[in-house]
């Protein structure tokens, strides 16, 4: 495959997932302050849902299958996606804070995407935001693969 073509790939990816975690997480947000979104923002919330969920469940199979070690080969899935997943090892290893993405299982993250309990909704944005600039940090990547280092 042209690395090319895999960098943009996965640069229109990390902008759909982008997209959803800001949606959720503004919808996280604003539920929490007491303030309803409208009913028209529901489709969108649901699809933002089922984005998220998708991208953490194919992001904890992959993760699962490397046993938690980043140095392992990183099969079934892209390059790109192979880089992601390494970046996720990386900083769960390295980081210490007590919440967050690196501190919840995958599998507890994608319960958090569905919920509508406003008592997880502060959990849920932490690690929305962590998710955030995680993906921000690899769609660089893709940025310099497609335009080099301007």
């Amino acid at each position: 495959m042209n690395s090319n073509w895999l960098a943009a790939t996965s640069f229109e990816q990390s902008m759909e997932i982008i997209a959803a975690i800001n949606e959720l997480s503004t919808h996280a947000k604003l539920k929490r302050a007491g303030i309803e979104d409208g009913s028209e923002k529901d489709a969108v919330v649901e699809e933002s849902r089922k984005i998220l969920t998708a991208f953490l469940t194919h992001l904890h199979q992959v993760v699962k299958s490397t046993n938690g070690d980043e140095t392992q080969p990183i099969l079934g899935t892209d390059p790109r996606s192979s880089e992601l997943v390494r970046k996720y090892l990386i900083q769960a290893k390295r980081n210490t804070a007590s919440e967050g993405l690196y501190n919840v299982s995958l599998n507890r993250f994608i319960e958090l995407i569905s919920t509508n309990n406003r008592e997880q909704f502060d959990e849920l944005i932490i690690c929305l935001k962590d998710l955030r600039e995680l993906v921000e940090q690899h769609m660089h990547g893709d940025v310099n693969n497609l335009l080099g280092n301007i």
